[in-house]
Protein backbone atom coordinates (compact mmCIF):
# COMPACT_ATOMS: atom_id res chain seq x y z
CA UNK A 1 0.00 0.00 0.00
CA UNK A 2 1.55 3.57 -1.06
CA UNK A 3 1.60 6.50 1.34
CA UNK A 4 -0.70 8.27 -1.23
CA UNK A 5 -3.74 5.58 -0.65
CA UNK A 6 -2.83 5.56 3.03
CA UNK A 7 -3.28 9.79 2.78
CA UNK A 8 -6.58 9.14 0.74
CA UNK A 9 -7.98 6.97 2.95
CA UNK A 10 -7.50 8.98 6.27
CA UNK A 11 -8.69 12.08 5.18
CA UNK A 12 -11.32 12.45 2.66
CA UNK A 13 -11.91 15.58 0.80
CA UNK A 14 -15.06 17.12 2.49
CA UNK A 15 -11.93 16.89 5.44
CA UNK A 16 -9.56 18.63 3.07
CA UNK A 17 -11.94 21.05 2.56
CA UNK A 18 -12.97 21.49 5.90
CA UNK A 19 -9.31 22.36 6.84
CA UNK A 20 -8.94 24.81 3.85
CA UNK A 21 -12.11 26.54 5.11
CA UNK A 22 -11.48 26.53 8.54
CA UNK A 23 -7.86 28.06 7.49
CA UNK A 24 -9.35 30.85 5.78
CA UNK A 25 -11.76 31.87 8.65
CA UNK A 26 -8.69 33.88 10.10
CA UNK A 27 -8.33 35.65 6.53
CA UNK A 28 -6.07 35.42 3.59
CA UNK A 29 -4.28 38.71 4.17
CA UNK A 30 -0.71 39.68 6.05
CA UNK A 31 -2.09 41.41 9.01
CA UNK A 32 0.04 44.80 9.39
CA UNK A 33 1.67 43.85 12.70
CA UNK A 34 2.13 40.99 15.20
CA UNK A 35 -0.24 42.44 17.71
CA UNK A 36 -3.01 41.63 14.94
CA UNK A 37 -1.89 38.27 15.39
CA UNK A 38 -4.77 35.79 17.71
CA UNK A 39 -3.26 34.95 20.93
CA UNK A 40 -5.45 31.78 20.89
CA UNK A 41 -5.43 29.73 17.66
CA UNK A 42 -4.06 27.36 15.40
CA UNK A 43 -0.11 27.64 14.49
CA UNK A 44 -0.72 28.40 11.16
CA UNK A 45 -3.11 32.16 12.30
CA UNK A 46 -0.72 32.83 15.68
CA UNK A 47 2.57 32.43 13.34
CA UNK A 48 4.84 35.49 12.53
CA UNK A 49 4.85 34.55 8.97
CA UNK A 50 1.34 33.16 8.83
CA UNK A 51 -0.36 30.94 6.41
CA UNK A 52 -3.92 29.45 5.08
CA UNK A 53 -4.56 26.00 2.95
CA UNK A 54 -5.48 25.95 -0.43
CA UNK A 55 -6.36 22.48 -2.36
CA UNK A 56 -4.36 21.91 -5.19
CA UNK A 57 -5.95 19.88 -7.76
CA UNK A 58 -4.48 17.50 -10.33
CA UNK A 59 -6.97 15.24 -11.95
CA UNK A 60 -4.00 12.93 -13.23
CA UNK A 61 -3.02 12.66 -9.50
CA UNK A 62 -4.05 10.18 -7.16
CA UNK A 63 -5.29 11.34 -4.57
CA UNK A 64 -6.62 14.18 -6.70
CA UNK A 65 -6.60 17.24 -4.23
CA UNK A 66 -3.60 18.13 -1.47
CA UNK A 67 -3.97 20.63 0.48
CA UNK A 68 -1.12 23.76 0.66
CA UNK A 69 0.55 26.06 2.34
CA UNK A 70 -0.12 29.77 1.30
CA UNK A 71 2.33 32.60 3.22
CA UNK A 72 -0.13 35.33 4.19
CA UNK A 73 3.20 37.58 4.37
CA UNK A 74 5.08 36.45 1.67
CA UNK A 75 8.26 37.96 3.08
CA UNK A 76 7.84 39.91 5.78
CA UNK A 77 8.62 38.35 9.41
CA UNK A 78 5.92 39.90 11.70
CA UNK A 79 6.94 41.39 15.12
CA UNK A 80 10.72 41.17 14.42
CA UNK A 81 12.88 44.20 15.95
CA UNK A 82 13.69 47.09 13.32
CA UNK A 83 17.37 46.67 13.54
CA UNK A 84 17.32 43.31 12.57
CA UNK A 85 13.93 43.14 10.41
CA UNK A 86 15.91 42.76 7.30
CA UNK A 87 18.18 39.95 7.76
CA UNK A 88 14.79 37.61 8.46
CA UNK A 89 12.37 36.39 5.49
CA UNK A 90 9.18 34.45 5.24
CA UNK A 91 10.18 31.00 3.78
CA UNK A 92 8.24 27.72 3.57
CA UNK A 93 8.18 24.71 4.98
CA UNK A 94 8.19 21.68 2.01
CA UNK A 95 7.20 18.00 3.11
CA UNK A 96 7.58 15.15 0.38
CA UNK A 97 4.37 13.33 -0.31
CA UNK A 98 4.19 10.07 -2.51
CA UNK A 99 1.25 10.26 -5.27
CA UNK A 100 0.31 8.17 -8.17
CA UNK A 101 0.51 9.89 -11.41
CA UNK A 102 -1.57 8.56 -14.53
CA UNK A 103 0.74 8.23 -17.46
CA UNK A 104 0.10 6.75 -21.22
CA UNK A 105 1.90 4.04 -22.75
CA UNK A 106 0.22 2.60 -25.67
CA UNK A 107 -2.98 3.96 -24.94
CA UNK A 108 -2.61 2.00 -21.57
CA UNK A 109 -3.33 4.22 -18.25
CA UNK A 110 -0.64 3.50 -15.74
CA UNK A 111 -0.18 5.17 -12.74
CA UNK A 112 2.99 5.48 -11.44
CA UNK A 113 4.67 6.59 -7.90
CA UNK A 114 6.09 9.76 -7.69
CA UNK A 115 6.94 12.46 -5.19
CA UNK A 116 5.68 15.88 -4.86
CA UNK A 117 6.76 18.33 -2.40
CA UNK A 118 4.35 20.76 -1.29
CA UNK A 119 3.79 23.46 1.56
CA UNK A 120 2.82 22.56 4.98
CA UNK A 121 3.58 25.87 6.26
CA UNK A 122 5.82 29.19 6.20
CA UNK A 123 8.31 29.88 8.85
CA UNK A 124 10.94 33.16 9.48
CA UNK A 125 14.11 32.23 8.91
CA UNK A 126 17.50 34.15 8.70
CA UNK A 127 18.04 35.32 4.55
CA UNK A 128 20.31 33.47 2.58
CA UNK A 129 23.66 34.92 2.10
CA UNK A 130 24.23 36.27 -1.50
CA UNK A 131 27.91 35.43 -3.17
Amino acid sequence: MTNARTINELIQTDQLEFIVNSSKLYGTDCPSSASQLPSNGPVYARSNCPWYYQLRHDPDRFPTSLPVAISKCERQCLGLPENIIDDFTCDYVYYNVTVLKKEYHNNVIHFVEKVERIHVGSACVRKKETT
